[in-house]
C-alpha cells in the first residue's frame, strides 16, 4: 500500500537554452522508483544521456523482481551507465556526454538509495533538514580534507567539476546505501538537480518544506526560488512526504529477512507504471541499432535485460493438508499405525453397511442438514406452544409483556432519533470540512502568488563590469540607491562582489523592503486565517 504523497516540478530557467534534466517515477514489482538526472556534455549530448539513464533504469526493475534492493539499485545504475557509453561510442558527436543520477526505492515503508555525481537526496524529519547523499565533486573532495568549508565550496570556482558520472567511462562507481532507511510519519525526501542547492541555501529549502501547502505546491515553489536567485540552470525536484505510516515501525518489519542479501517471503505486488516524464521513442531515437553487452568482465551478478521477458517453469508446490477446523493437522500427522487403524475402522464400517441392507449414515453431510432443520422447527414451534400454555395458565402476565414490547419500541425509537441527530451533524461537519479545505487551498495559491511577487518590483539586471562594480555611481546613474542595491542582492558591501563570484546585479527603482514588507503582511495575514478555519473545525 502506498503511503506516501508525491510531487514534482521541473524547470528549464532563465539562462538555459534546452531543459537537460530528466526524471522518473514508477510503480515496480521492486517497489516504488523514483529517479532524477541532470545530462552534461552539450545540449544534445546532455539531454540525451540524462533521457537515457531513466529509461535504462525504468527498463531494468520493471523487468523482473529482484530479493535484493541495495545490489538492484547498484546493477540498475551501472547498466544505465552501460547504455549511455556504449550509445555515445557509435553514435557521432556524442562522444563525452554523460549525466548526474540519484534513485531512491520505496519497497515495505523502508527507503533504499544510490546516486553518482552531485545530485542530491535530502531528508527532512523533526530533526530539520539533512543530506543523505554527498556529492561526487571537486570541491566536496576539497571539504572532506578540510580545505575548505562547506561555505567557500558553495562560492568555489570549481563547484561545477564532478569527479564521477554517468556514460563517461565503461563503469563507474556507484554509492548506494549501506542499510534502509526507516521514515517517520510527516517525513519528506527530496530528490534534486544543482540547479536548486547551487542557488536555494538548505535552511530555505527547509523552511519551504515546513510550509503548509501540499507536496505538489511545495516543489514548484522550490523551483520558483531558484528562478527568483537568478535561475542559471535547469532545476529539477521531486518530493515524497510520508503518512499513515504504522505505529510500530521495525528494522526487520514486513517481508524483508536481510538487508545485505536476504530473501523476500510473500508474492511481490503487480507491475505497473506510475508516471514517467521521458519516452522510450525519445530515448533511443538513433540508437537502435545498440546490442547491450555485459558491464564487466566477470561479473555474473550484472543484470543485461533481454529484448524479450523470459519464462521459468512451474515451482512445484508443497503439499498442505486438506481440511478445514482442528482435525485437518491430526489428520496430516497421522503415522504409519494410526493410519492402519483408520483403514480398518472404517473397512469394517462399510462391511457392516453392505451386509445389513439399506442403513442410514448419521455422519453424511446431507443427514447433518436435515437433522439442524428439524431441531430449528421443533424449538420453533415448541416455544410458540409453550408461550400460549405460560399465558393461559397466568404463569406469563401478557400486561408486562405488553408494556415490555412498548418501552422496546419506545427505544428503538430514541436511538433512530439520536442516530439522526449524529448523521445530520456529521454533515455539518464535513460541509464545514469541505470549506476549510476549499478555504485552504485558494489561501495556498495566493501564498505561491505572494511568494512569486516578492521580487517582481521595479528593478533592473546588468552585467558586472568594472564600470558596475562602483555601486555608488550605479545607483545614482539608475536613480536607485546604494542600500537597496546591497539589500537585494544579499551584499554587505561592494567587495563582495568579487568574493561570491557575482556577474549580475539587481539594480532596483524603487525600496524594495516597502514591497517585501506589504508581501510579507499579506502572507501572515492569509495564514493567521488558515489557523483561525483550523481551530473553529476542531471546535
Amino acid at each position: 500500500m502506498k503511503n506516501f504523497h508525491f510531487g514534482s516540478h521541473t524547470d528549464i530557467g532563465h539562462v538555459r537554452k534546452q531543459n537537460e534534466d530528466s526524471m522518473g517515477y514508477y510503480e515496480t514489482s521492486n517497489g516504488y522508483v523514483f529517479v532524477v538526472c541532470d545530462g552534461m556534455g552539450g545540449a544534445a549530448g546532455g539531454s540525451t544521456a540524462s533521457r537515457m539513464a531513466v529509461n535504462s533504469i525504468k527498463t531494468f526493475f520493471q523487468h523482473q523482481y529482484y530479493p535484493n534492493p541495495i545490489e538492484a539499485i547498484s546493477q540498475a545504475i551501472q547498466y544505465a551507465n552501460q547504455q549511455i557509453f556504449q550509445a555515445a561510442q557509435k553514435a557521432p558527436g556524442m562522444q563525452g556526454m554523460g549525466t548526474t543520477c540519484v534513485l531512491m526505492l520505496v519497497r515495505n515503508d523502508q527507503v533504499y538509495y544510490g546516486h553518482v555525481g552531485d545530485s542530491r537526496l535530502y531528508r527532512l524529519n523533526q530533526g530539520g533538514i539533512s543530506r543523505v547523499t554527498k556529492d561526487h565533486s571537486f570541491v566536496q573532495a576539497l571539504v572532506d580534507q578540510g580545505v575548505i568549508s562547506d561555505e567557500e565550496a558553495e562560492t568555489h570556482p570549481r563547484r561545477n567539476e564532478l569527479l564521477r558520472a554517468l556514460g563517461t567511462q565503461p563503469v563507474t562507481e556507484v554509492e548506494v546505501s549501506f542499510s534502509p532507511i526507516i521514515p517517520n510519519k510527516n517525513d519528506i525526501f527530496l530528490l534534486c538537480t544543482d540547479g536548486l542547492n547551487g542557488l536555494v541555501h538548505d535552511k530555505s529549502i527547509e523552511g519551504t518544506l515546513n510550509s503548509p501547502i501540499d507536496v505538489e505546491h511545495k516543489a514548484i515553489k522550490l523551483v520558483q526560488m531558484a528562478n527568483n536567485l537568478g535561475g542559471y540552470d535547469n532545476t529539477t525536484v521531486q518530493l515524497i512526504e510520508f503518512y499513515n505510516l504504522p505505529e510500530k515501525h521495525k528494522f526487520n518489519s514486513g517481508e524483508q529477512k536481510s538487508v545485505l542479501g536476504g530473501t523476500l517471503i510473500n508474492n511481490p505486488p503487480p507491475t505497473s507504471d506510475f508516471s514517467d516524464t521521458s519516452s522510450a521513442d525519445d530515448i533511443n531515437a538513433g540508437f537502435n541499432d545498440f546490442s547491450p553487452e555485459d558491464i564487466s568482465q566477470g561479473t555474473s551478478s550484472d543484470f543485461i535485460p533481454s529484448p524479450e521477458p523470459e519464462t521459468y517453469p512451474p515451482t512445484p508446490k508443497t503439499p498442505s493438508p486438506k481440511g478445514k477446523g482442528p482435525h485437518a493437522k491430526r489428520d496430516y500427522d497421522r503415522d504409519e499405525d494410526d493410519e492402519e487403524d483408520y483403514q480398518d475402522s472404517r473397512g469394517a464400517r462399510k462391511r457392516r453397511n453392505r451386509g445389513s441392507g439399506f442403513r442410514l449414515d448419521i455422519d453424511s453431510p446431507i443427514m447433518q442438514v436435515l437433522g439442524r432443520l428439524v431441531l430449528v422447527i421443533v424449538v420453533f414451534y415448541g416455544a410458540q406452544w409453550l408461550y400460549k400454555y405460560a399465558v393461559k395458565e397466568g404463569i406469563i402476565n401478557t400486561g408486562i409483556v405488553d408494556k415490555t414490547k412498548r418501552l422496546w419500541q419506545d427505544g428503538e425509537e430514541t436511538i433512530n432519533n439520536a442516530k439522526n441527530k449524529y448523521n445530520a451533524a456529521k454533515k455539518r461537519i464535513k460541509d464545514a470540512q469541505d470549506f476549510i479545505n476549499s478555504t485552504q487551498k485558494s489561501l495556498n495559491n495566493t501564498l505561491l502568488k505572494l511568494d512569486s511577487l516578492r521580487n517582481k518590483f521595479n528593478h533592473i539586471t546588468v552585467q558586472v563590469t568594472e564600470k558596475t562594480k562602483d555601486l555608488k555611481k550605479l545607483a545614482e546613474e539608475q536613480g536607485s540607491k546604494l542600500e537597496w542595491i546591497l539589500e537585494v542582492n544579499g551584499l554587505k558591501s561592494a567587495d563582495e562582489i568579487e568574493t561570491k563570484n557575482i556577474k549580475k546585479l539587481i539594480v532596483p527603482k524603487e525600496n524594495p523592503k516597502k514591497v517585501i514588507d506589504k508581501l510579507d503582511d499579506l502572507k501572515q495575514k492569509a495564514q493567521k486565517t488558515i489557523a483561525e478555519e483550523s481551530a473553529k473545525l476542531k471546535q
